[in-house]
């Protein structure tokens, strides 16, 4: 999809593909049935959990959405919105991307570890394990800061507090005045890690290599076969 997509609510039982009602006591009953049948069963809490994510996965799919957060995002707002009391001023804000902060308190915080959204990429690379990436250099990523959000947010508060009535949605991304590629990402993290390498377990500095981009699944899947060759190769051939 290109252009600008518009921002809108989603009414209680609406679905991305149309294909059928979203039911939220039916996808509930789901869990609980799922969950009670595996214990009966005595699964262990790692197997409901499995259980439990992969079944949330099916059912996010089968009404359009790509991934259970963002099923149960838009099940949020449609409760909201569905149960909003009249003069009562709505304002729902949908970030991109959230990272560290821009700023406030200092720049680069972020709280909660480990990280589990694009920070938890260059940590790993900076760490020394992450030394390939899948994807298009050109692919804009769409990030904002956490105190932008939060900015935006109050501003949010402020233009609708004493408004009856008023019901808006916020896209809050950075994407078109200021884009950010995977090969901007991969550039400033080789940059950064360079001068200020993470300094490992045992004290000493990690040396990283640029993070080197796969383009398309042909060359992962070439690398994959290259990688899974060389695990292979017999200690007797090494010595060699």
């Amino acid at each position: 999809m290109t252009g600008i997509i518009r921002e809108k609510t989603f009414s209680m039982g609406e679905t991305l593909n149309g294909s059928r009602k979203l039911d939220m006591n039916e996808e509930k009953l789901l869990v609980e049935e799922l969950t009670n049948e595996l214990r009966e069963k005595n699964a262990s809490e790692r197997e409901i959990t499995i259980a439990l994510k992969n079944l949330g996965l099916q059912r996010a799919r089968l009404h359009g959405w790509p991934n259970t957060y963002t099923l149960t995002k838009a099940m949020g707002e449609m409760t909201v919105q569905h149960h909003l009391k009249q003069n009562i001023p709505l304002a729902i804000i949908r970030p991109t991307i959230i990272t560290s902060t821009y700023r406030e308190p200092f720049a680069g915080w972020i709280e909660g570890f480990p990280p589990r959204t694009i920070d938890s990429i260059v940590i790993n690379y900076g760490r020394g394990r992450l030394k390939f990436f899948l994807g298009n250099p050109g692919t804009i990523i769409d990030t904002i800061p956490v105190d932008m959000v939060v900015n935006a947010m109050i501003m949010a508060i402020v233009v609708h507090a004493n408004k009856p009535n008023s019901n808006k949605i916020y896209q809050v991304g950075s994407s078109r005045k200021h884009p950010l590629t995977y090969l901007d990402i991969t550039d400033n993290a080789w940059s950064y890690f360079k001068d200020s390498p993470w300094i490992d377990e045992n004290g000493e500095p990690v040396q990283v290599h640029k993070l080197g981009i796969m383009e398309s699944m042909a060359s992962f899947r070439k690398h994959l076969r290259r990688y899974i060759l060389l695990t292979k190769v017999s200690p007797k051939w090494l010595k060699k």
